[in-house]
């Protein structure tokens, strides 16, 4: 269906006859496919030979907003925060940003949808001015090669040299005066390419009570400053965010999540972005996916041979539920598809509901929930029951009803595997009575759970040793051990970037289900009971393998502090 605005502009070319009502219903069948991706003013110059400049002055008179032919007053005007895909998907182009109002130029009529679209973006009302197609092409190319510059720039930024810590309050002030401030597109990438060498996970954006913006970044498991930039980013660094994903660059005050693709330099950065409003202004966190990881084998993820063993043996049982848990981040789903990678044979059908997927497997049918607008894991994991699969691999569960369709899909003899956020094994097990599953349910279909967290790798470039102090042995349940016991620290160096740690290790525990512990389960019991019940039949938690790896001479004491 026919926008208003286009009506009303083939009326008035038909009135003026520069268009006929048999042209029109001979268009042809890519024409036609032209007007919902290129819009009517492209389309009709190409399938009618109107002329651009002729149209323009049309769309002009018709709509009453001034036309403009003449490129050279806007040639050089830049807005770094709006990108070649915004200019195409839109076909606007931001000319002049006033304190209350935003000049773009457009070649179609002036959408009332987009215009309002415009205004939330802008925060200012919107004054339309329409061009011909050939200048608008020749402003759009401006913004291609302008980004080229950028790119060739990225390695020239300093962050520190913009970071309100370092140059304090009074210098902020002065810049946002002033505005001599790099760009916010050079900006982010600066941040991605500092991100990359550190290797961090996640990137989080967020604003400070005084309004400045804060950039961390979670690097071997731990948060660190990594700059807090002047207030004009709280703005401009979000909007290219947006606009680079895929989630709807107009809507704020809701919670969104999408994908970005950065490129930088030779290679492209994948992420993973969740926006979430807050009393300050939006906090943005970037989980950074790498495209070169591999499914490790079990033997490979770094369990203990007594954890492979019991993994072994859950992994055997049929039918029933297993879960990974441990808090985001941790790796459990990695761990997940080691395990669906030794269920996965010919003779079994297997399928996984992920959001998003974020590795392929090779013989499993993978589904990702962004795919199936209005679908969800309930929906799914019913409608996979009616397909006879064997083994259902699924995403982090949240609520109860989740949980109970992974119940029910076990009772029916699936095998099904899933995620959920909780500190250790014996947590998950409280966590999922807590969502409502029936205990009596919950001890009958249970077949195991491995747990996992991270622990820091001490630097192998400056590792030395030192005896500890005798109150931080206290504090880790050492106080029997020799006072001439030497473990081992980094001193820190380049590699590191001075903090001792190099890298992460994982730490598990896996608990396999027997009717012993079935039964404690059932009653239901405290995490105590379950801990101590667990633990008679040769359960090893995670802060156990902490422990070997300190003795190892892989982590330190404060570590293994760090995740009791």
């Amino acid at each position: 269906m026919a926008r208003p605005e286009d009506e009303k502009l083939i009326k008035a070319l038909l009135r003026r006859k520069l268009l006929k009502r048999e042209d029109l219903a001979a268009m042809s069948a890519k024409a036609r496919k032209s007007l919902a991706s290129n819009g009517i003013t492209k389309t009709f110059t190409a399938e009618f030979k109107l002329d651009d400049v002729a149209l323009a002055k049309i769309i002009a008179e018709v709509f009453s907003i001034p036309f403009i032919q003449s490129p050279e007053r806007f040639a050089a005007i830049s807005f770094p925060e709006v990108d070649r895909e915004f200019i195409t998907r839109y076909r606007v182009f931001p000319l002049i940003l006033d304190k209350d109002e935003a000049t773009v130029a457009v070649i179609d009529p002036p959408y009332e949808q987009v215009v309002e679209k415009l205004r939330k973006v802008f925060k200012r009302n919107i004054l339309a001015v329409v061009v011909p197609v050939s200048l608008f092409e020749t402003l759009s190319r401006s913004v291609g090669k302008k980004a080229e510059a950028t790119k060739s720039q990225v390695p020239k930024v300093n962050l520190e040299a913009i970071d309100v810590e370092s140059r304090g309050k009074d210098w902020a002030e002065a810049v946002e005066k002033s505005g001599e401030l790099p760009n916010a597109a050079t900006v982010l990438a600066k941040i991605l390419e500092s991100a990359d060498g550190l290797a961090a996970s996640d990137i989080h954006f967020e604003v400070t009570k005084n309004g400045f913006f804060l950039v961390r970044m979670r690097v071997d498991g731990v948060m660190q400053r990594a700059v807090t930039l002047p207030r004009p980013y709280v703005e401009s660094l979000p909007r290219i965010i947006r606009q680079s994903s895929s989630v709807d660059a107009f809507k704020k005050n809701e919670v969104q999540e999408g994908r970005l693709v950065f490129p930088l330099q030779d290679k492209k950065i994948n992420t993973r972005m969740n926006i979430i409003p807050t009393s300050t202004g939006d906090r943005i966190v970037l989980r950074i996916l790498s495209k070169q990881r591999q499914i490790l084998s079990v033997s490979e993820l770094g369990m203990s041979p007594h954890d492979r063993e019991s993994l072994k043996e859950i992994l055997e049982s049929s039918g029933g539920v297993i879960l990974f848990a441990g808090p985001p981040g941790c790796g459990k789903t990695m761990t997940m598809y080691a395990a669906l990678n030794v269920l996965n044979n010919a003779s079994r059908s297997i399928a996984t509901l992920e959001n998003p997927v974020e590795i392929e497997l090779d013989g499993i049918n993978q589904i990702s929930i962004d795919d199936l607008r209005g679908s969800n894991y309930t929906d799914l994991i019913r409608a996979l029951m009616r397909q006879d699969v064997d083994i259902i691999g699924i995403g982090e569960i949240h609520n109860q009803e989740e949980v109970e369709a992974l119940i029910e899909a076990g009772f029916a003899g699936i095998t099904v595997l899933s995620t959920v956020c909780a500190k250790d094994s014996i947590e998950a097990i409280i966590q999922l009575q807590n969502l409502g599953v029936k205990s009596e349910q919950l001890s009958l279909v249970l077949r195991g759970i491995v747990a996992q967290r991270f622990i820091r790798r001490v630097c192998p470039d400056c590792t030395e040793k030192y005896r500890p102090k005798r109150d931080l042995l206290n504090r880790a349940g050492l106080m029997h051990l020799s006072p001439t016991t030497d473990l081992v620290r980094g001193k820190g160096c380049k590699r590191c970037h001075g903090t001792g740690y190099s890298g992460r290790l994982p730490l598990f525990e896996v608990l396999a289900i027997n009717e012993a512990l079935s039964s404690f389960i059932y009653r239901p019991s405290s995490y105590s009971e379950l801990k101590t019940a667990a633990e008679r039949i040769g359960f090893s938690s995670i802060y156990f393998d902490a422990l070997r790896k300190l003795f190892g001479g892989y982590t330190t004491l404060e570590e293994v502090l760090r995740v009791r």
